[in-house]
């Protein structure tokens, strides 16, 4: 599961300017030899995991920001749910999905004058050999939305899939980029010196069984290392996490007591109050201030699947993304 959806609605909002910012000190790496272990089990979880025959994944996410200009006012909430069967590979994981995802945004000028979208946009999405394949419609279709294609759509790439911006509330990213465990190395030595602390604590399962939590959590330096990772800088985003606003991210693990991995979460708050709106352009009033705030929320829980699955395989008939 990915979080690099958090700042892209941010961005088509409000285009930044170049920006030339200050390079910060590196804190945290300060970790117990304790909690260093408890970040390399979380890479060992994940290897269990990729050892599965196949598993399901149940996502689920939600993530919300206003942005406030001089003269407007821009909010937007959406939420998301993907349900998928994963078969992992060497390279490239099968994935076959159900996905789905409601978004409610609006856009209120100084005089009060509103102006709103709301859509559900659902589908089929699938992995096969590195290639994704999407089927997906709007609920009720209206011009005010971005064009999907009919049928099946062809997605050779990420670069492709974030250029299909009618796509942007399902992340689909999210499933493209499950089998990358060189990331995920990169982003566990990230915790290793930004992280502020790493947790233990104990749960009890539906089933009555204890499971282990594993808690990192990050604040503004260690956010902004961490999109870093996931090539999501920006120099808004950059912006925004170089104020005096705190900015904060939690992630969650839950395993079992043979290191399976059960479910994921993760927790980002960013906020920028009083930015100087000259950093954003030159069409504001001079002196004028913005204020950005950003939440995301997303869960994953995982099962395995021991046999009995046939993999996905690639539609009948395709078309290239528009």
């Amino acid at each position: 599961m990915k979080t690099r959806w958090v700042m892209v609605l941010v961005l088509v909002m409000v285009a930044a300017a170049p920006l030339s910012m200050t390079a910060r000190a590196q804190d945290g790496g300060g970790l117990t030899d304790e909690q260093i272990a408890l970040l390399d089990r979380i890479v060992a979880a994940r290897m269990v995991r990729d050892a599965w025959p196949a598993y399901t994944e149940d996502a689920s996410g939600s993530q919300a920001y206003s942005i406030v200009e001089p003269e407007q006012t821009s909010i937007r909430a959406s939420a998301l749910e993907h349900s998928a069967t994963v078969i992992p590979g060497e390279t490239d994981d099968n994935t076959q999905a159900v996905v789905a995802a409601s978004v409610i945004s609006s856009v209120t000028v100084s005089d009060g004058t509103e102006e709103s979208v709301e859509y559900t946009i659902s589908g089929e999405a699938r992995i096969v050999d590195g290639v994704m394949y999407v089927n997906v419609a709007y609920d009720e279709p209206n011009d005010q939305l971005p064009p999907l294609a009919e049928g099946w759509v062809q997605i050779n790439s990420v670069e492709e899939l974030d250029a299909y911006t009618a796509l942007d509330a399902l992340a689909l990213s999210d499933l493209y980029e499950e089998s990358d465990l060189e990331e995920l190395n990169a982003m566990i030595e990230m915790y290793k010196q930004y992280a502020t602390d790493v947790t233990l604590e104990q749960t009890t399962l539906e089933d009555g069984t204890t499971a282990d939590v594993i808690t990192i959590t990050l604040d503004s330096v260690g956010v902004a290392e961490y999109m870093k990772v996931q090539d999501a800088s920006s120099p808004l985003f950059d912006l925004l996490l170089t104020d005096d606003a705190p900015d904060s991210y939690t992630f969650r693990m839950t395993l079992d007591a043979e290191n399976n991995p059960i479910a994921i979460e993760g927790v980002m708050s960013i906020a920028g109050v009083g930015l100087d709106a000259a950093l954003f352009g030159s069409s504001y009033p001079e002196g004028s201030t913005i204020d950005v705030t950003v939440e995301a929320e997303q869960v994953a829980v995982y099962t395995p699947i021991l046999e009995g699955v046939e993999p996905a395989v690639v539609p009948d008939e395709v078309v290239p993304a528009p």
